[in-house]
């Protein structure tokens, strides 16, 4: 009965919704890059360019949060907050629990914590997409900004440790208020861990050269469980703008940058994180649309499963298992793993908020996290 109504609604909005999207097409034709800086500014949510937090939306989680220097491009920061050093080698446990979550920013830092304090049994490991580094807007010394790691919020009261990568930056040299980037929060001890370059970008991202301050990096780092076999981790976000093949291809380099690095025969590798697979209407927003699928009536969550079919990668959750409500429950986040290395015992994914509106401030984030209880298979087992 909804679909219907909805159905009805946009047919007597037809009359006004097509010739703006019309001049909306014919602008981002003519004027991509302005276009799509008007929406990364201005479209609540759209980007990493709106993590300044406001007065409004400042918590004590953000004053809590930990100090840090603003790290530079392609480094890595690095926190310990565990109580004791705790390596997955040195005990008998042959399997990990694995979260991923797209915080938002950190806007809701403090849901984000309490919702993840809530979770039953706490992850061994936790990737966090859209991580901030912002400037504390209540600090009033005078001269250097202070700046404070919403990540390391996190990893503080888990009793974690965290490793961030930051990715693109807010302002530019010397006037930065901050950066979005990812993060890997574990239990265990991080091994090898390096700042991965995205090597291939959307065309539309290098165009905004002009003005983006930063490049795209992601955490890498290896875990080591029993009998020193190592599980390579990667936390990552690919861009919302570009064509899907485009992102594609980044998936592709990622996968050989930790074959690389990792001797993918000897090494479990997991590729966690917000892949943008976007819902169906964006292939038609131009300038900032999967416009390579105009004519392809699946849902990029559809086509991304069958190339990782064909790349002999696997992720446990289903199409349905939507992490994005406030797109008609879209399949935005994803665990890819080989089916040889890992057994799973256990999907699950946040419940959503009803209504969706209200995500953010009940659940911490315009996303919904995953986890995954992965379990090592037997080497004897491998292909």
């Amino acid at each position: 009965m909804l679909w219907i109504v909805k159905g009805v609604a946009l047919l007597l909005l037809l009359p006004v919704l097509l010739p703006f999207y019309l001049v909306v097409t014919f602008a981002g034709l003519c004027f991509p890059v302005a276009i799509t800086r008007w929406v990364i500014f201005n479209v609540p949510g759209a980007s990493w360019q709106q993590g300044d937090i406001r007065s409004d939306q400042w918590q004590r989680a953000h004053t809590a949060a930990p100090v840090v220097d603003l790290p530079s491009v392609g480094a890595i920061l690095e926190l310990d907050f565990r109580e004791q050093y705790n390596d997955a080698s040195e005990n008998s446990r042959n399997s990990i629990r694995v979260c991923s979550w797209n915080i938002f920013l950190g806007q809701n830092l403090q849901g984000v914590i309490d919702e993840l304090l809530q979770m039953s049994p706490k992850p061994d490991v936790i990737c966090l997409q859209e991580d901030n580094i912002f400037q504390d807007i209540s600090d009033e010394s005078e001269g250097t900004p202070v700046f404070r790691y919403a990540g390391g919020a996190v990893a503080k009261a888990l009793k974690m440790k965290c490793v961030f990568s930051p990715a693109y930056y807010r302002g530019r040299p010397p006037a930065l208020r901050g950066c979005y980037g990812m993060s890997i929060l574990s239990s265990f001890e991080l091994h090898n861990v390096e700042a991965l370059r995205c090597v291939v970008q959307p065309k539309l991202v290098h165009a905004m050269g002009d003005w983006l301050f930063g490049d795209r990096h992601l955490p890498y780092a290896e875990i080591r469980l029993p009998g020193q076999q190592a599980v390579t981790l990667v936390s990552v976000h690919l861009p919302s703008v570009g064509y899907f093949r485009e992102r594609l291809e980044m998936l592709r380099v990622l996968l050989d940058q930790m074959a690389e690095r990792a001797h993918a025969n000897e090494k479990r590798l997991l590729v966690v994180g917000d892949l943008n697979t976007l819902p169906f209407i964006m292939r038609y927003m131009v300038p900032i649309g999967t416009n390579d699928l105009y004519f392809n009536l699946k849902k990029e969550s559809q086509l991304l499963r069958s190339r990782l079919a064909e790349m002999r990668l696997q992720d446990p959750f289903s199409d349905s298992d939507g992490t994005f409500p406030r797109a008609g429950v879209e399949k935005l986040d994803w665990m890819l793993f080989r089916a040889q290395h890992f057994s799973v015992s256990e999907c699950r994914v946040q419940p959503a908020p009803r209504p969706p509106a209200a995500l953010v401030r009940d659940s911490g984030s315009d996303h919904l996290w995953i986890s995954a209880h992965l379990t090592l298979c037997n080497e004897a087992t491998k292909t």
